[in-house]
């Protein structure tokens, strides 16, 4: 009996889970995550999520949004999978029809998603259904319990006599007026980070809940380079929800800033605060601690800064974002 198509309930989140898990079991997202995904706080974007029920579990599902930073009204972005032991029923090509069903009252244009480079299956679905690559990101690691704080205390040193002062944004205060100033700053410098789409910086309200909103932010972890009371450079890293993993999630220095050291030292500085703590947490839970980043293939700046800090390139995870005009 072939499996229901329906529309996603809120009762499905733990099916959604382990559905996902198994699709993507090296990127797995928790139910914090599928909650803060969902909260899309963009009043024009539009969302939705289908899924597969065979009576047992869900074996299917596909979800679409509108991304804030890249928004264009006939533009979406969208994932989906299918549970290892239901492919090959064609069930991928059920959701695809639904999705295409389901967004042709928006008169899309423009359809895209990320693919990681180990999936050659559904890279070659893709390209069968007429997507192209138009951005590749390159997923790089470093083991916490590797990283010398030490090695990079000259660093650190410089960047105070040369009139900047490295610090969290928990020590400065999480306060309306600092998060506007981040705020400012990372719109100045997203301008330069390569994109699928044209950047359309959204409202402060908007930009709160995306940075702010997400499950792994701490404030200890976000820190920035001041110049007297201005912030210049940014280094934001979350924590992972579904794995012992601290993601970089925002940085960059300022344009006019640039050449003078900041990126490494408050790269390094960042991630020297909170080490103890996850070396600690890593003896007493026995877990594996590691930052990850993920650059575009043109930044190749910051592909040099993350090589020097220690990172290794997981060359099988290239991610590849494709794109169809519909």
């Amino acid at each position: 009996m072939a499996p229901e198509l329906r529309g996603y309930r809120a009762e499905d989140l733990p099916a959604l889970v382990a559905l996902q898990q198994a699709c993507e079991p090296e990127h797995p997202l928790s139910a914090d995550d599928w909650r803060y995904l969902d909260s899309v706080p963009d009043p024009r974007a539009k969302s939705g999520r289908l899924v597969l029920d065979d009576g047992h579990a869900l074996v299917g599902y596909v979800s679409y949004t509108q991304l804030s930073m890249i928004y264009d009204p006939g533009r979406f972005a969208f994932t989906g999978g299918v549970a290892p032991g239901a492919r090959g029923r064609g069930l991928g090509r059920r959701l695809y029809q639904a999705l295409t069903e389901a967004l042709a009252p928006h008169a899309p244009h423009n359809l895209s998603l990320g693919c990681w480079e180990q999936q050659r299956a559904g890279l070659d679905w893709l390209a069968a259904l007429g997507y192209r690559e138009c951005l590749r990101e390159t997923e790089s690691s470093l083991e916490l319990a590797d990283f010398d704080p030490a090695a990079h205390a000259q660093r650190w040193a410089d960047a105070e006599r040369a009139g900047f002062r490295l610090c969290s944004l928990a020590a400065l205060g999480d306060t309306a007026a600092r998060r506007r100033q981040i705020y400012a700053l990372d719109m100045g410098f997203s301008t330069d980070i390569p994109t699928s789409a044209p950047f359309t910086p959204p409202d402060f309200a908007i930009y709160e809940h995306l940075l702010f909103g997400e499950p792994g932010y701490r404030a200890e972890h976000c820190w920035v380079a001041l110049e007297e009371d201005d912030p210049v450079a940014l280094c934001w890293h979350t924590l992972g929800s579904a794995t012992p993993t601290v993601q970089t999630s925002v940085s960059g220095v300022r344009r006019d800033r640039r050449g003078r050291g900041l990126a490494m030292a408050l790269k390094s500085r960042a991630l020297a605060a909170p080490l103890a703590q996850y070396l600690a947490e890593e003896a007493r839970l026995r877990v594996h601690w590691r930052l990850v980043a993920r650059s575009g293939a043109t930044t190749a700046q910051t592909l040099a800064l993350l090589h020097e800090a220690g990172h290794v390139e997981a060359e099988e995870v290239r991610r590849q974002q494709q794109h169809r005009a519909a």
